[in-house]
């Protein structure tokens, strides 16, 4: 979309119909009457950024490159707010005496709402795997440790950044033979796509291992 350097649409483009207008609902009217109020209050200093430009003449604005990547909310002819990027330009309309704000947008609102989720599961799973009464590790499909929850210091006495970043399987002087086995098996089943139930493994605790 084309506007003025005070937000007036001189020109709309046909995506805004995924937001329900046609052009004729847009020109000549102002964008900024679409955009949420606490967008509006960020969005202002750019507004008078750009008309000080224009105050100070069209030849800087030859001379220099003057965008910026906003990004503000807007409502759609339902009334529904969507979250939008917009990569703002300025351009010269060949007049001489004026400048107008080109924006090439794109709807980001689906973007959001799926890290917003991601965000809530993520907090969930930390939730529930620091909580746990059992002894957590998380690895790699190289068998790296990546984390370990706070219950291997209630239980074994380790401090989890002893472990993190080692191959569970170097864990020699922390886990018996048997287990060591047990996991080897088991980590190249779930490799092979093969499901694999709880099963219970041994560990020796800081105690035993510097023997107290």
């Amino acid at each position: 979309s084309v506007t003025t350097i005070n937000g007036v649409y001189t020109y709309a483009s046909p995506s805004h119909k995924r937001l329900g207008y046609d052009e004729k609902d847009l020109i000549g009217k102002n964008a900024f009457d679409l955009m949420h109020p606490d967008d509006k209050k960020k969005l202002l200093p750019l507004l008078g950024e750009y008309a000080k430009l224009q105050l100070e003449g069209l030849l800087k604005l030859q001379k220099e490159e003057h965008s910026r990547i906003v990004a503000f909310r807007t409502r759609d002819k339902k009334g529904e707010w969507h979250s939008m990027e917009a990569h703002a330009s300025l351009i010269d309309l060949g007049d001489g005496n004026s400048i107008s704000i080109v924006l090439v947008s794109r709807d980001v609102t689906e973007n959001i709402r799926n890290n917003d989720l991601l965000r809530e599961s993520e907090e969930k799973y930390r939730s529930i795997f620091e909580s746990a009464n059992d002894i957590i590790f998380v690895i790699d499909k190289k068998g790296k440790i990546l984390d370990v929850n706070q219950k291997i210091k209630e239980i074994a006495l380790y401090d989890k950044n002893e472990l993190i970043g080692h191959n569970i399987l170097s864990l020699t002087n922390i886990l018996p033979r048997k287990t060591l086995t047990a996991i080897m098996i088991n980590f190249g089943k779930r490799m092979l796509g093969i499901n694999v139930g709880s099963y219970e493994v041994e560990m020796r605790s800081e105690e035993r291992r510097v023997g107290k």
